[in-house]
């Protein structure tokens, strides 16, 4: 799990209510987050799939060591990055990883793909730089194959640990939080002390 945060993070950099400001000045028992993203590998911690590429992907990427092996003057462990949409919170970290030594390999709709190329141009600007090595995946949940070893699976992986994972946090802040807790721009829920499943 790279971040769990919503669009703009957590704190948001210009909200003030309870749970924002209770994290600046140290009143609210959480933890700060980065924006939505997960890598995930299929035993091989060599070659990760990212997740979407939020706008903190520097920050996740320096956090987590196993991304960055250091095996080359410029090297990574993302072999792959899957976006689920097109959304700016899920993409404009592509636009931080253009010094990539090959072009990116990007697995995405066919609609994500036309907003990346035309709409919003993050596809058009990474031309000038690495380049996007676009993998097609197919939105009736067809099977789609790629260079990290068994990459189904993997994907598949990084759903359950996503929910696993995003359930378990949410859980430990409504214990701190004494119970129950407004999770805000998190979840826009409040979540009870105990629970067993929430929608994020």
């Amino acid at each position: 799990m790279l971040g769990s945060a919503a669009g703009g993070g957590f704190p948001q950099w210009n909200c003030n209510c309870r749970n924002c400001s209770g994290v600046r000045n140290g009143t609210l028992r959480a933890r700060p987050r980065t924006q939505s993203s997960i890598a995930v590998s299929g035993g091989d911690e060599r070659q990760w799939a990212l997740v979407n590429a939020s706008p903190d992907i520097l920050a996740q990427l320096k956090a987590n060591a196993v991304l960055q092996p250091a095996r080359a003057p410029r090297d990574t462990a993302i072999a792959g990055i899957v976006l689920v949409d097109g959304q700016l919170d899920h993409t404009v970290g592509l636009l931080m990883l253009r010094e990539s030594t090959r072009a990116l390999r990007i697995w995405c709709t066919d609609p994500v793909y036309a907003d990346l190329t035309r709409g919003n141009p993050i596809f058009e600007i990474l031309a000038h730089y690495c380049g996007v090595e676009r993998r097609e995946m197919r939105a009736d949940g067809a099977e789609f194959a790629g260079n990290v070893a068994h990459f189904d699976e993997v994907i598949a992986k990084a759903r359950a640990e996503f929910l696993a994972v995003e359930v378990h946090e949410i859980e430990a802040d409504a214990r701190d939080a004494g119970g129950e807790r407004d999770l805000g721009a998190d979840v826009g829920a409040v979540v009870p002390h105990g629970v067993d499943f929430a929608v994020v």
